[in-house]
């Protein structure tokens, strides 16, 4: 019984250090702005890196989706303010 564990044990490990050697698969292909199929690494990596720096940029380019909400509250809120001002007024 103890000689079978120890070759489980063997076996385990070597197949634990098979799988760890496999080679992940990257990514064969990727999408352009333009929905068309990129195979090339070259043309995949600057398809990421355009991809990245829109990502990272928005905010040079203009208002993004939270900044504009945001800005819609801090108007809320002022109108509410300002209503508010004008009711004790009067």
């Amino acid at each position: 019984m103890e000689e079978d564990s120890k070759r489980n044990q063997k076996l385990f490990y070597r197949v634990l250090k098979t799988l760890r050697k496999r080679k992940q698969q990257s990514l064969r292909q990727i999408k352009s702005k333009d929905n068309k199929i990129l195979t090339d690494e070259k043309e995949i990596m600057e398809r990421w890196k355009e991809y990245f720096q829109e990502l990272l940029n928005t905010s040079k380019t203009g208002n993004t989706a939270n900044e504009e909400k945001e800005k819609h509250l801090e108007d809320k809120k002022s109108n509410k303010k300002h209503k508010n001002r004008k009711s004790i007024r009067t």
